[in-house]
């Protein structure tokens, strides 16, 4: 199949796509290689398509341990990431552990950002001071397969440990001797048939951990009331996954299907201020992958990245017996949605600067020289380095390392993404010498850097990247699904195509090639987009009026788009409002291409 060069990468059509199937939705399942026969169960995903959460490797020894220690009268500390996963994952076993233990002493901690990612020496100093140095249990989520030095000093002094963690385990191994349990999808050693299908985030692991929570306190019969949280919690469970970025494929589909449908409907405080204040969707109607990806994940993720996730972490474990509840959480979600404002507009002028710091980068290396990106500033904010990175590095298809100041210790905080141009973790590796510290994994990892180290890293992470891109062609292809008229989308067919939602990483969104559009008409709009007015020539019959496409972020796409052009468009439909199809141009086949 050939490849189509588009301004922003290249792009490929699914071999199979277009043929057979006698609507858009039929063709799409067809062209994503889903057998007919598998339909019904891909459309309405069932309960009964997720794993039973005691065949998860460690989940039914960790809920045995937790019941065991509040039966002890044990304090238990909850230690999470400051992400949106790690905190719906704290949330679901506070909220389950309310309902099974009314009155145990249960406590959840976010690290500030600041303070960096993980269980660290220092945080099991504190937790054990702030305890009066009396040991309790210990539950990590979202961390604590890598802390060894952290949890081995945890043990030292007494605590029982747990670790609910789907981050690669290091090159030493498992924490076993500091552990009493360890949840994870995919341990090495593990039988095949005892592996998860697809990887599932620390919010979906906590969940199946409640389920093994209830099932050991309760036999096998559940009370309603605690099917009823189970199935409220599995909203958090979602939330974590889609903005955690995991595939949504296998069990991530079914456990995203059913939890979002459930998010509509269910009765925590948090839910109800998130689907009436925070998605910007009325209550009642369906909510999708998009609208967590882009609305509310960002809304939560704001507050950890300006500033602290435990407000985050206090506002999805609110009680919704405490009087006044549903009131604070619809005050809660309003500030966080001005924090998101504010994180938007940092992030805007931050992506504007360091695009241009990375184009003339580019513009600087000697013509046989293809290597990574490291841009750095004292007044960049160290919360949104990663987004910032992330956008530059799909934009310029390098690897690209971002760094903020952090003022208050002196040192630069960057995070780095790759489009799969180059392994990172072994490129942070190369760089030991000047980072404070810093890891990852193929495609994204972080570094600190003392102030004075910073050049030096610059070029240390640069030359790495280079050594690692020789003889690299690029990112892989992008793939289309076909090739689509304009005419041939109406409304129906879009929203009836949308029931193979949802989408996201390792499923995208429907995309397709529309070619010989003429542009009628282009308006400027807010946040560096367009308005583009878009027809193409009569198939069957004219379009009844020109279709209006967006482009985001329009950028180099926007020199490449004039009234009165004629260009081949790559673009994504989706179901708008009342009756009209949102359209958006992703990326502009050069001519001749």
């Amino acid at each position: 199949m050939a490849t189509l060069r588009g301004i922003r990468g290249t792009w490929r059509i699914r071999e199979g796509a277009g043929i057979g199937g006698e609507s858009m939705l039929e063709s799409f399942l067809l062209g994503r290689g889903i057998p007919e026969a598998e339909w019904s169960s891909f459309l309405k995903p069932q309960v009964s398509q997720l794993r039973p959460a005691s065949e998860l490797p460690g989940a039914r020894a960790a809920a045995k341990v937790i019941l065991e220690a509040c039966e002890e009268g044990l304090g238990i500390e909850l230690f999470g990431d400051y992400d949106v996963d790690g905190t719906c994952a704290i949330a679901i076993l506070v909220h389950v552990l309310r309902l099974l233990r009314p009155g145990a002493d249960i406590h959840g901690t976010i690290p500030h950002r600041m303070e960096g990612y993980g269980l660290s020496v220092e945080g099991i100093d504190a937790i054990h001071e702030r305890r009066g140095g009396v040991p309790g249990l210990l539950v990590t989520v979202d961390c604590g397969v890598t802390a060894h030095a952290a949890l081995a000093r945890a043990s030292s002094l007494g605590w029982k440990c747990v670790v609910i963690d789907h981050h690669e385990v290091a090159r030493e191994g498992l924490p076993i001797e500091s552990t009493v349990a360890i949840v994870h999808w995919n341990i090495d050693g593990l039988a095949d048939e005892a592996r998860s299908a697809t990887p599932l985030c620390a919010g979906a692991l906590a969940w199946k951990v409640a389920c093994c929570l209830v099932q050991v306190a309760t036999g096998a019969s559940a009370s309603p009331e605690g099917r009823r949280l189970l199935s409220d919690l599995l909203a958090f469970a979602a939330m974590a996954t889609v903005a955690d970025v995991m595939p949504l494929v296998g069990e991530n589909r079914t456990l995203v299907y059913l939890g979002l449908r459930q998010l509509a409907v269910a009765d925590l405080p948090a839910t109800k201020a998130i689907v009436r204040h925070g998605a910007g969707l009325v209550s009642g109607k369906s909510l999708d992958s998009m609208a967590v990806a882009f609305k509310i994940a960002p809304t939560l993720n704001a507050v950890g990245r300006l500033g602290h996730a435990q407000e985050v972490a206090d506002f999805l474990c609110m009680d919704g017996a405490r009087e006044g509840a549903l009131e604070r959480a619809a005050a809660d979600i309003r500030r966080f949605q001005d924090f998101n404002e504010e994180r938007k507009r940092v992030q805007r002028a931050t992506t504007t600067a360091a695009l241009a710091m990375a184009r003339e980068q580019v513009a600087q290396e000697q013509h046989e020289v293809r290597g990574g990106l490291c841009l750095f500033d004292a007044g960049w904010h160290p919360g949104v380095v990663g987004v910032v990175a992330g956008q530059v590095s799909e934009r310029l298809a390098r690897p690209t390392m971002v760094l903020g100041l952090d003022t208050g210790n002196g040192i630069y905080r960057g995070s780095a993404r790759s489009q799969g141009l180059a392994n990172l973790a072994d490129v942070i590796d190369q760089c030991r010498d000047t980072i404070t510290s810093g890891g990852g994994h193929a495609a994204a990892g972080g570094v600190t850097v003392e102030a004075g180290r910073v050049d030096q890293f610059a070029r240390e992470f640069r030359n790495a990247c280079a050594t690692a891109m020789r003889g690299s062609a690029g990112p892989e292809p992008k793939w289309l699904d076909g090739e689509l008229h304009l005419a041939d989308a109406p409304r129906a067919a879009v929203d009836d195509l949308y029931r193979a939602g949802h989408f996201g990483h390792g499923f995208a969104a429907p995309c397709f090639l529309c070619r010989d559009c003429t542009i009628a008409e282009i308006r400027e709009q807010k946040g560096n987009s367009l308005g583009v007015f878009l027809t193409q020539p009569a198939r069957g019959g004219a379009m009844p009026r020109p279709q209006r496409a967006v482009v985001w972020s329009a950028d180099e796409l926007a020199a490449h788009l004039r009234v009165g052009a004629r260009v081949d468009l790559v673009m994504e439909v989706a179901p708008g409002n009342q009756h009209y199809v949102d359209a958006t141009i992703r990326d502009v086949i050069a001519p001749g291409r």
